[in-house]
């Protein structure tokens, strides 16, 4: 059970057993936790680091280990989620700037696929560590998927708190927008509604940094990025003859 939460099997045998056994000097704790008692140390210091114990040193006597309360392991959750977090940006960092090299060396795209909603979510991530202004082209498909939405209104503040900007270009049917003005401005957005007749896309294309990303709705939910600097070009110059083509204000106030 501790172990699952961060703890190795030789410190979560020594907490559990100061848990049930209050103070006692280190020799102690070896002999009745049957831990090896050079090793015994060791695992003491851990758990003071990790603020699950505490030593009581007393000058002239024996130093003697308690355990504190178990409410104390949120706090290694927490650490370990922390952790995990600064472990994934590790990783958006690597994949970002090893796949850059790797394109120089091999002169090829990098592509990558993925699956449903993590898909979305790898995504995302990717749009913010980037940190480039996005063009993005709706899917009129996209409005099928309810579990999308919780996940792309989250996606939207972090992308308006990170100060990236939107172009936006919508397929619509002949109904008046319930987007505002304001709402737009909120979120850094500039839109274009396209009539669906005129773009009947099954997936939704973004563009942003080198990387071109396509999420299709059609069957199952897969998205695949792509990074090159010439593909991405090329759907920048398909996005700005589309954008061109239609008027900017199309609010309905």
């Amino acid at each position: 059970m501790l172990e699952q939460i961060g703890l190795n099997t030789e410190q979560a045998k020594v907490y559990s057993f100061l848990v049930s056994s209050g103070a006692l000097p280190a020799r102690k704790i070896s002999l009745e936790s049957r831990v090896n008692r050079s090793l015994v140390y060791k695992i003491l210091k851990q758990l003071v680091e990790l603020g699950l114990i505490t030593e009581s040193a007393i000058p002239g006597s024996i130093s003697t280990f308690s355990a504190l309360h178990p409410s104390k392991l949120h706090s290694l959750v927490k650490r370990k989620e922390e952790d995990l977090k600064m472990a994934d940006q590790a990783l958006h960092e690597a994949v970002s700037t090893l796949g850059a090299q790797f394109n120089l060396a091999c002169g090829k795209p990098t592509v990558r696929f993925y699956e449903g909603l993590e898909g979305v979510r790898i995504l995302n991530k990717d749009m913010l560590h980037t940190k480039s202004d996005i063009k993005l082209i709706r899917s009129p498909l996209d409005n099928n998927t309810d579990e999308l939405v919780p996940v792309w209104s989250k996606n939207r503040e972090a992308i308006r708190e990170a100060g990236i900007k939107i172009k936006l270009i919508v397929p619509i049917k002949n109904t008046p927008s319930t987007v505002t003005r304001a709402m737009d401005e909120k979120y850094l957005t500039e839109r274009k509604r396209v009539p669906r007749e005129e773009l009947n896309n099954p997936a939704q294309v973004i563009i942003y940094g080198n990387k071109v990303a396509l999420t299709s709705f059609a069957d199952c939910m897969i998205t695949t990025i792509i990074e090159d600097k010439n593909i991405r070009k090329t759907f920048d110059m398909l996005f700005d003859a589309l954008w061109d083509k239609y008027p900017t204000n199309q609010y309905s106030e």
